[in-house]
């Protein structure tokens, strides 16, 4: 008995000697034990019952947001919480109780702003009251594509007559949610035509719509893009892109579109900066996988973060290229999110096979924190609660909001 104790000892110091992050990764088995958790600062059970994909946490004044999808019965719904004690405010299922199984009313992207949530899946668009839970707006269009972004009292939706063969770009306030068509793309030669990724953004005092247009064809293989900027103001294209180069056949073409300090981003195997002026590509860099997908980058402080497939995550600046460092993370992440010189991430998988919650210094790369999900077991009933990958952070605490599929979870790394 005395020789295990002392071969156990002895593997606690070896282990500890390597240990290089400040971090105890222990998975805590049971609920009541949260406070052997560390850094966990509050949780609270998101539904009884089966596994659930979240989509896009929000914080926005006292509350927080989170969108929920039962992917196996195909609905889903709304929750509000109180940031702070997570006391449920209000849960909304508007488009599942109007239309039915199928309809959830949202999907990957939305807009928050003066009081009113914009939301949209496939043909249908809402607007919700925040304090109140309930819709102000809705539309059933008769199609679209479930995108929208936002740029204070505006957002802008994609959505199209035929597919492949005609694409528009709508703008509406969120007060009302009357949709107006500001540019359509229709298809005029042999190939198929495609969009999508239209963003919003005010620059020295104009408005400004960005979007993606696409031609391709499968037999032969062909695949083209293009970046466009369109003045709103002036209701006018300003420019658009050269074709944007693409690395190889199978790499996808590049989205997730960012602006930041005079600069678009895209990215896909590879990331893209274009000058806003006058949509010249200022810089591309290769990466060899994907930065998109499951994953997109988040710009800060000059810089755009992304997270690569291979399992690191690199800053560039976003005018120059230069890399500011490279650190070895996990693939399989979630979007990378930007708050107060750091850099946060969501089911990162690692070289140990275990997906963790990420926090890391935005200027050196520094792991500053890798926490494990709490709950989950390495086999059994609870090997399923593993970190989503979407993640929120409040911009006054910097409390982090995540999920385990089952929990939102509450962390706080100060």
């Amino acid at each position: 008995m005395r020789k295990r104790t002392i071969y156990f000892i002895a593997i606690l110091i070896i282990l500890g000697a390597f240990g290089c992050i400040k971090d105890s990764n222990v998975n805590v088995p049971m609920e009541e034990n949260m406070e052997d958790v560390p850094y966990l600062d509050n949780q609270v059970l998101l539904d009884e019952g089966n596994f659930r994909e979240i989509r896009n946490p929000i914080i926005y004044e006292d509350k927080v947001i989170v969108m929920i999808d039962n992917s196996e019965e195909n609905v889903g719904w709304i929750n509000c919480y109180d940031k702070n004690t997570l006391e449920l405010l209000w849960r909304w299922q508007d488009a599942l109780d109007t239309y039915g199984v199928g309809a959830k009313g949202f999907s990957t992207r939305n807009h928050i702003y003066d009081g009113i949530l914009c939301v949209a899946q496939a043909n249908l668009s809402y607007g919700i009251d925040i304090n109140t839970g309930q819709t102000i707006w809705h539309n059933r269009d008769v199609a679209g594509n479930g995108i929208i972004a936002g740029h204070k009292e505006r957002i802008v939706d994609a959505t199209y007559n035929i597919w492949n063969e005609d694409y528009s770009y709508r703008l509406a306030n969120i007060y009302t949610g009357e949709w107006d068509t500001i540019y359509t793309i229709e298809r005029n030669d042999q190939y198929l035509i495609g969009g999508g990724n239209p963003f919003l953004f005010e620059w020295n005092n104009i408005d400004y719509v960005g979007f993606r247009s696409t031609k391709w064809a499968s037999n032969p293989h062909y695949e083209e893009s293009w970046l466009h900027l369109y003045n709103i103001n002036e209701k006018q294209i300003e420019w658009t892109t050269d074709t944007i180069p693409k690395v190889s056949n199978t790499a996808v073409l590049p989205r997730k579109p960012k602006f930041h300090d005079g600069q678009i981003t895209l990215a896909s195997h590879g990331i893209y900066s274009f000058n806003v002026e006058d949509g010249s590509l200022e810089w591309f860099k290769y990466f060899n996988n994907h930065f998109i997908g499951l994953t997109s980058p988040e710009v800060g402080q000059g810089n755009i973060y992304g997270n690569n497939q291979s399992g690191f995550m690199v800053a560039l600046d976003v005018h120059t290229g230069e890399e500011k460092f490279n650190t070895i993370t996990g693939g399989g992440a979630g979007h990378v999110v930007y708050a107060d010189e750091k850099v946060y991430i969501s089911g990162a998988v690692a070289n140990d096979g275990k997906g963790y919650l990420m926090r890391l210094d935005a200027n050196t790369g520094e792991k500053l924190n890798e926490v494990l999900p709490p709950y989950r077991e390495t086999s059994g009933e609870n090997d399923q609660w593993i970190f989503g990958r979407e993640i929120a952070v409040d911009s006054e605490t910097n409390k982090v909001y995540v999920t385990d599929h089952r929990y939102l979870l509450v962390y706080d790394f100060e």
